[in-house]
């Protein structure tokens, strides 16, 4: 009698172990689909506004460096999110693929693999907004005058 109360017990943690790592991975998933998301929306923009056609300001003070910046700025933070974009997806398909398809005890290797990424794809993500935001004060102080251009990047920066 306590055998058989002792393997229903062990079955029923096993079970309810086995559906937490399902909300994990399916978690796992629904973040990965944002960061995604949110990571070629972003790489969208900035590819937009680095092949925009530009309007200067007629100034001398408006230099090369400054448009040398904004472009750095923006070519580093494309390539941020576009890696942070790659990671995502390929966390998206090979998570639960291997969670699914492979040999026991994949599902916990699984979980702990999107753990593991999870704080990289969220670093990348991070630098590329670090960047982005970067880019617009650059782009700021390209296009408009320097009291208003420093009022954007105050706001941007600080807000």
């Amino acid at each position: 009698m306590l055998e058989a109360d002792w393997g229903a017990a062990k079955a029923q943690y096993e079970a309810a172990d086995v559906r937490i790592q399902e909300k994990e991975l399916e978690n796992f998933t629904q973040n990965y689909a944002v960061v995604a998301k949110l990571s070629s929306f972003f790489a969208m923009i900035a590819y937009s506004v680095l092949t925009m056609t530009p309007k200067w300001t007629n100034t001398a003070k408006n230099s090369q460096a400054r448009r040398f910046f904004l472009y750095t700025f923006l070519a580093i933070a494309i390539s941020f999110h576009m890696l942070a974009m790659v990671v995502s997806s390929w966390c998206m398909i090979f998570g639960p693929s291997l969670a699914i398809r492979g040999p026991p005890g994949a599902m916990i290797r699984a979980v702990r693999g999107l753990q593991q990424e999870e704080v990289f794809t969220h670093t990348t993500f991070a630098l590329g907004m670090i960047f982005l935001v970067l880019a617009a004060v650059m782009l700021a102080f390209v296009k408009l005058q320097f009291v208003v251009a420093v009022t954007v990047a105050i706001l941007l920066l600080f807000w």
